[in-house]
């Protein structure tokens, strides 16, 4: 009851400011607001966070097998990229890979590694959107961590199956897919 007290909304006349804009809410009680959404966050835990080597960017992944890109210093929502499959962990690229700095590449519980870019007019913009790159899986089970060469040339993934693979980068586009150097 308390926070249904909370989240009321009155006008000067005494209606809900849902009412006086000619809505319902959906529980069906007279001058409560219900349907309009403060935020958007996981629906699980959060398993994974990096930020932007360039900007005021980070990125989140979750159990929930979403990826979001935040601007986190106006607070705002960039990109949301949903999976089917838990995320496990999450790494900014690095600018020698691409120079506008907003790819990030996120592993997931089924051993398949995204890339993701964030593209839209810059990084306050709502419009933005995460866009997958590129797909590949490295792995049987989870990827449990992935990481860069400190020149971005390398990049390597581990898993729970105990195997860390490694890959040539030579940037975030389709057209240049990494390749496979050597497992151990």
């Amino acid at each position: 009851y308390r926070l249904l007290d909370a989240m009321q909304t009155m006008n000067n006349d005494g209606t809900s400011a849902c009412q006086s804009l000619g809505g319902d809410n959906a529980l069906g009680v007279k001058g409560y607001i219900s349907h309009l959404p403060l935020a958007e966050y996981h629906s699980g835990s959060i398993v994974g966070v990096d930020t932007s080597p360039c900007a005021h960017l980070a990125c989140t992944v979750g159990a929930d097998g979403s990826v979001r890109c935040w601007n986190y210093a106006n607070r705002s929502l960039l990109g949301t990229a949903y999976n089917k499959v838990a995320a496990t962990c999450v790494r900014w690229v690095p600018l020698h890979l691409d120079p506008t700095g907003r790819s990030v590449v996120v592993g997931f519980v089924d051993g398949v590694v995204r890339v993701y870019t964030l593209v839209g007019e810059n990084n306050s913009s709502i419009t933005s959107v995460l866009c997958r790159k590129m797909v590949f899986k490295p792995h049987n089970l989870p990827v449990t961590d992935i990481s860069f060469s400190v020149d971005g040339s390398k990049f390597a993934s581990a898993g729970k199956d105990g195997i860390v693979f490694f890959f040539s980068c030579k940037g975030v586009s389709q057209s240049e897919p990494w390749t496979p150097v050597r497992f151990v």
